[in-house]
């Protein structure tokens, strides 16, 4: 049970660490594909966040391999589609389609890490 557990947690690690990845790129170029000057300086503090929580995922994932043989490693899938030229309505709502996406994918991060310290510490009040 404690191996199968172990395995779990490192698959939720694993995709959670592939979907941080994969939009470390797009993010870079929010700045110019949105005209708005909020999203200047955000996108950079975005960059700054997506690379704290790589780093501390693979963090975990050394420390949970330090334990177990080594996995296969995934794929890495990428959102490089941003229209960085908006020359027209369509682009603009595709490069917002793929904020949405973003948004859906670290909700889907926040989810994976959450059921992994729940079941790794026990804690009797966790939700999702």
């Amino acid at each position: 049970m404690q191996k199968k557990r172990h395995l779990w947690d490192m698959e939720l690690l694993r995709f959670s660490l592939v979907l941080i990845q994969s939009w470390l790129t797009p993010v870079q170029y929010l700045s110019k594909v949105f005209t708005n000057n909020l999203v200047f300086g955000t996108s950079d503090r975005v960059f700054e966040k997506l690379k704290d929580l790589e780093e501390g995922i693979q963090a975990l994932m050394r420390e949970l391999e330090d334990r177990s043989p080594r996995g296969p490693q995934l794929l890495k899938p990428t959102y490089d589609k941003f229209d960085i030229h908006l020359r027209n309505e369509d682009a603009l709502l595709k490069n917002y389609g793929l904020l949405s996406c973003f948004k859906k994918d670290l909700h889907k991060v926040e989810t994976y890490l959450k059921v992994m310290k729940c079941r790794r510490f026990g804690e009797s009040n966790c939700t999702i």
